[in-house]
């Protein structure tokens, strides 16, 4: 019984200041894992559409395997045709971390004030900054 605290972060220097002991370390996914996990978002099935498997392994590159940008950028193109989901490349180099900023804001948005407080808080003292309110 009690309560769990969970830290998410990639400094483990930060973890063992804080005497955190019991680490389970995440990994990103597999290209292949990736690729599926897009393509899932994207076109509702485990792989590319024919003709599209260079495009969706370079929109995996892009987002870095992160399962967020790879359900952002998939999302994006769902629905979408094959000239559509190709013309959307170019913008997805110039703006990926808008998106994926955007849907973390709505995450946070959506938090009542008090839960807001909490997170900024948490996220204030893993950097180091002091926070007023």
């Amino acid at each position: 019984s009690g309560s769990r605290i969970i830290v998410v972060t990639n400094d483990n220097h930060l973890l063992m200041a804080h005497e955190i002991n019991c680490i389970y370390k995440v990994s990103l996914p597999s290209q292949t894992h990736a690729l599926e996990m897009f393509c899932r978002s994207a076109f509702k099935q485990d792989s590319p559409p024919d003709g599209l498997m260079k495009f969706a392994s370079e929109v995996v590159q892009l987002a870095g395997s992160l399962p967020l940008g790879l359900s952002v950028l998939g999302s994006s193109l769902r629905g979408r045709k094959k000239e559509d989901c190709l013309n959307m490349l170019h913008r997805f180099r110039r703006s990926l971390d808008g998106k994926i900023e955007e849907t973390l804001r709505v995450g946070y948005d959506g938090l009542g004030k008090e839960d807001q407080a909490i997170f900024r808080h948490i996220a204030c003292l893993f950097n180091g900054v002091k926070v007023n309110g």
